[in-house]
């Protein structure tokens, strides 16, 4: 008897250990729809045979190519233009343009 006691018990606390185990991993758990979908830029502002350029986003050949040559720049914006920098909209692309253009 005292072993089907024990059999029982030991299922029991086993039991509970894998349900709290759910419960705890279950709560750790992000919901997709909480991190919404990084937007994607429209354009790109970059270096383009040492001036400014805007490209369209994902595209090689420059929209528009500004009579500014980057080493003008201090070397902190430069570096930013050769990597490139991103710009959500048309506003956007225009404020950035206005900070390195005037």
């Amino acid at each position: 008897m005292n072993r089907k006691i024990a059999i029982g018990a030991s299922a029991g606390a086993a039991g509970l250990l894998a349900a709290g185990l759910m419960l705890f991993f279950g709560a750790m758990r992000v919901p997709a729809e909480a991190e919404p979908p990084a937007p994607q830029p429209a354009y790109t502002l970059r270096e383009f045979d040492g001036r400014l350029a805007v490209f369209a986003a994902g595209e090689e050949e420059p929209i528009q190519v500004l009579d500014l040559d980057i080493r003008l720049l201090p070397p902190y914006d430069q570096g930013l233009l050769r990597a490139g920098i991103d710009a959500a909209d048309e506003q956007e692309l225009q404020r950035l343009l206005e900070d390195y253009t005037s």
